[in-house]
């Protein structure tokens, strides 16, 4: 027998229901339903115990991208650089404090499944009404359900008067709907199945009988619970695919970099220094806390929730490629001039990894992102979605080397208002010390652009409204920028980054840099949106046309 197969029982009638699931209006007998719960197994939630710090530090030590930094970090302080190893080594020990503090939100107390499985629920068998164990329910139970009973199953309403329930555990949405036990005839998304009722809603009037289809994990509190602990699948794969990609091809790319270095009359330790910034200049460092970066917890499993979870990794996932071939760019476009004009590199090695630490916190402040209001209307993407086509994958490639061009024209503009020369500046002259900082200004300016235009999606109006509904974003923007005062002005932060402090027409000409690349990216989205192809999946979307 295979109740638990993919049956609409939304669409079918009352009888047909009861037929599909081998029951009768009267309930099941004491012993058929025995044989269920050995088939079924007992109407239960699954639950994750939290890890230890001493698991949750062996988990990290294991993560490719994670081990890569730390030995990154290592071979830096043995290289002499502590500023290098210590940037490195503080990104590893904040992801892994916020991958500890995020899973541990998310295994915290659990308001919807804990109150889900109330202790008794009232189930016809052979016809009586009893009180039993919730835990012992099982599909084609009859289940009886009153006035502020909570839902203990995922049950299709077979009888009813004045029924309403709260939908707001699974749906996100907290009002009463009326519900039915008529047959939907028309294909329907969850929110709008109003002859079922859900594992952990409440029934807030009226009565009814309902017969229950599916039972623990296998109910959408279960389906959510198990997915919000376990991440999209589909994302985590590509996260791992994006990083070993990204490790392979970082390797061989420090390697050039390091030779290319010597040939530019580096000396040895600054040479392997240069090859291990551009290592990490490839790695997608933005993904080292994965999906803990993700406001999902099992304290808010609901449908908008997990969808939201997905979509800002996504955006996440964006946003590191995007980063990493910025920050590569500027280094290969300063290889090449150093190999042809001898110009020096336009970001030092410490200004390559400090980009990421300016852009650390918006980016995990993208987890508390707001969903979109037609969530509960679309097919779910989280685990069935492609998250990164290669089109998509050509355009951020191409967004973040934009930005290496303009961080690097800024550079160079810095020396020809000035009338000078970079050609084999000393890299301690504070002339090209401060060129540098113009650099790497333009570049986190440029980069924090990119964060808004890859939070907007495809139909999203950027609106003052939108751009301003994320407090939390607005909020880590502002320590950000705050950060970079202090590594642009105070004394102490001057030695450690190898910056100097700015004027006003400097600070100009990198916020000219950052408007020309919002400029670029506003008339790229609008000829994106606007295309022919755009257009008709629009007029799909809106007609239900394939």
């Amino acid at each position: 027998m295979d109740i638990l197969k993919d049956t609409p029982y939304y669409r079918l009638s009352v009888d047909e229901v009861l037929v599909q699931l081998r029951t009768k209006a009267s309930g099941l007998t004491n012993k058929e339903a025995a044989k269920r719960l050995q088939q079924f197994g007992r109407n239960q939630l699954i639950t994750e115990q939290p890890s230890s710090v001493l698991r949750t530090l062996a988990e990290r030590a294991s993560n490719q991208l994670v081990a890569t930094l730390m030995a990154a970090g290592i071979i830096a302080w043995l290289l002499d650089n502590k500023q290098v190893s210590i940037l490195l080594l503080g990104i590893v020990l904040v992801t892994t404090a916020i991958h500890y503090w995020r899973k541990r939100q998310a295994l915290g107390p659990v308001d919807h499944s804990s109150t889900a499985l109330v202790t008794l629920t009232s189930v016809l068998r052979s016809g009586k009404l009893q009180r039993i164990n919730t835990a012992e329910l099982v599909p084609g139970d009859v289940v009886y359900l009153e006035k502020d009973s909570v839902v203990p199953a995922d049950i299709r309403v077979v009888g009813e008067e004045a029924l309403r329930t709260d939908d707001g555990a699974i749906t996100g949405v907290h009002k009463s709907s009326k519900k039915f036990s008529q047959a939907i005839k028309t294909s329907s998304v969850l929110s709008k199945r109003h002859n079922y009722v859900y594992m952990g809603t409440t029934v807030t009037g009226g009565t009814a009988y309902g017969v229950v289809i599916t039972t623990g994990q296998q109910t959408e509190l279960g389906i959510i619970a198990s997915r919000a602990q376990a991440g999209p699948q589909s994302l985590q794969l590509l996260l791992q695919l994006l990083t070993s990609n990204a490790i392979k091809a970082a390797i061989p790319l420090a390697l050039l970099a390091t030779i290319a270095a010597l040939w530019g009359d580096y000396d040895s330790t600054t040479a392997f220094l240069i090859g291990l910034a551009t290592l990490v200049a490839t790695l997608p460092i933005g993904l080292s806390a994965e999906s803990e970066l993700i406001k999902t917890s099992r304290k808010d499993m609901t449908l908008p929730s997990l969808e939201l979870a997905y979509h800002n990794l996504k955006i996440i996932a964006h946003q590191a490629i995007t980063v990493s071939a910025a920050k590569l760019s500027v280094l290969v476009i300063g290889l090449l001039l150093l190999l042809t004009s001898r110009f020096p590199l336009a970001l030092p090695t410490v200004q390559i990894i400090a980009i990421d630490v300016v852009l650390f916190l918006p980016m995990i402040a993208l987890g508390w992102d707001r969903p979109a209001a037609n969530v509960l209307h679309k097919k779910a993407a989280a685990g069935s979605e492609h998250i990164i086509s290669r089109n998509a994958l050509a355009h951020l490639a191409a967004f973040g080397i934009l930005s290496g061009l303009l961080s690097y024209g800024t550079y160079l503009l810095y020396f020809v208002r000035r009338n000078l020369s970079p050609v084999s500046i000393e890299a301690v002259n504070p002339i090209y010390l401060q060129a540098a900082t113009v650099a790497y200004l333009t570049l986190a300016l440029c980069l924090y652009v990119s964060l808004f235009f890859e939070r907007a999606d495809n139909h999203e109006k950027l609106t003052l409204d939108y751009l301003i509904s994320n407090k939390k974003l607005l909020t880590s923007l502002a320590i950000a920028l705050a950060i970079i005062i202090l590594i642009i002005y105070l004394p102490a932060c001057n030695s450690f980054f190898a910056t100097q402090p700015l004027s006003a027409a400097d600070w100009l000409t990198a916020i000219a840099a950052a408007g020309l690349y919002a400029g670029l990216r506003l008339s790229h989205r609008h000829t994106r949106k606007h295309s022919r192809k755009a257009v008709l999946q629009l007029h799909r979307d809106i007609y239900g046309i394939k």
